[in-house]
């Protein structure tokens, strides 16, 4: 807000729907509202496959296997 009014601005609101949530509800509520998973995409390798090594795979990969749900895109 301080920097705003400096700036002649108004203030700003910010929400994060999911700031403290964990990936597993965030993944079980993607589910529910009926996101396709296969369609996402947070591999850092830039391949046509993901690597399922990297940090990005590696915190993607851990809510479907809690949740007892395979991942829909492809590994290498």
């Amino acid at each position: 807000d301080d920097v705003c009014s400096i700036a002649n601005y108004a203030a700003v609101e910010i929400f994060s729907t999911y700031f403290n949530d964990t990936k597993i509800d965030i993944l079980t509520d993607g589910i529910k509202m009926g996101l396709v998973y296969s369609h996402t995409w947070t591999c850092y390798n830039g391949r046509e496959k993901a690597c399922g090594q990297c940090a990005a795979c590696q915190l993607r990969l851990e809510p479907f296997s809690l949740n007892n749900i395979t991942d829909p895109i492809e590994y290498e």
